[in-house]
């Protein structure tokens, strides 16, 4: 049974993994809230999302507590980062057929990420039944969800590279800059030796092995209610793992709401003057990659004689 995994292709658009930075081996003490992809009455077939889902979210709990995300709900009541895989499973396109890791995490860049709380799922909702139509519903995508995902990936660039399959090496040193996302063979738990197409999309997040067997954390509570599935030590990743890498962009962006001018608010509070439209082109990626804070009135006295341009320039 294909459990929503669809296999694509490397190609000129995705980035290549070639050497890590970071220095975390194991990402257990950073694992998500456990979440499963099935409910009552089915499956979502959003493995694809749910998996990149918990490896952002893995990435951004290592990263410290941040207060942009707590203001804004990202936070459940376990005190982990916990997005809406529904909105990101809609927003991606994922079919009956399920979903490729390339279109997820390009929704994730476009689209951005919003709280779970905002669009959760209902998954041990009986009456009324709550179907595979249901849980990918696109006009139930609000305006308010699309301008909060908008405000996250204005805030937030996460990109993803394509780790060489089959060079446990290569994978265990990506491995200290993120987990990642990896695919397999539902039939392999707890079992030696292992044939056929990749059927489901998983978080690889520790070289360690638990009784002799490698983990992988699931979408799918597993017989201990851990969600980690174990496989074959000697398991063959077949086709390439994605890690990732997030950039928090949290520069303070505001300007008056009756005037054009967009300044960067400093922590001692004054105001920088943007006088050089380059200046975000080159360093912040172009203007439709900040967020621009509305306020009543700012404070003359509070601008300062320091610019960030050659030349002058109002948005």
């Amino acid at each position: 049974m294909n459990h929503g995994l669809i296999i694509d292709s490397i190609d000129k658009r995705d980035y290549i993994f070639v050497g890590a930075e970071g220095k975390i081996k194991s990402w257990l003490e950073y694992l998500p809230t456990r979440e499963t992809q099935h409910g009552v009455y089915g499956d979502t077939k959003s493995c694809v999302t749910f998996s990149i889902m918990n490896q952002i979210e893995t990435k951004l709990n290592s990263m410290g507590h941040n207060q942009w995300l707590e203001d804004n709900g990202y936070y459940d009541e376990n005190g982990k980062v916990n997005f809406s895989d529904r909105f990101t499973a809609v927003m991606s396109g994922t079919t009956s057929y399920g979903n490729s890791g390339r279109e997820v995490y390009k929704a994730v860049k476009e689209f951005g990420l919003i709280p779970e709380s905002m669009h959760p799922y209902p998954r041990k909702q009986r009456t009324p039944v709550f179907t595979f139509g249901d849980y990918h519903n696109k006009s139930l995508i609000t305006d308010e969800m699309i301008a909060k995902g908008k405000e996250f990936s204005e805030r937030f660039d996460i990109r993803y590279f394509y780790v060489d399959r089959g060079n446990m090496e290569l994978i265990n040193e990506a491995l200290n800059d993120s987990p990642l996302l990896c695919y397999v063979r539902t039939s392999c738990t707890e079992k030696v030796g292992c044939s056929g197409t990749p059927n489901h999309a998983t978080m690889y997040f520790t070289d360690e092995l638990k009784n002799g067997w490698l983990q992988v954390f699931d979408s799918y509570e597993s017989k201990d209610k851990d969600f980690i599935r174990l496989m074959d030590k000697e398991y063959q990743f077949e086709y390439n793992l994605c890690s990732i890498t997030i950039k928090e962009n949290n520069m303070n962006f505001v300007k008056e709401k009756s005037k054009s001018a967009v300044y960067i608010k400093t922590p001692d509070d004054t105001y920088v003057p943007i006088i050089d439209q380059n200046v975000v082109k080159k360093v912040f990626g172009g203007w439709d990659k900040i967020h621009i804070t509305e306020v009543d009135k700012i404070d003359s006295e509070k601008i300062t004689s320091d610019r960030l341009g050659l030349i002058s320039f109002e948005k």
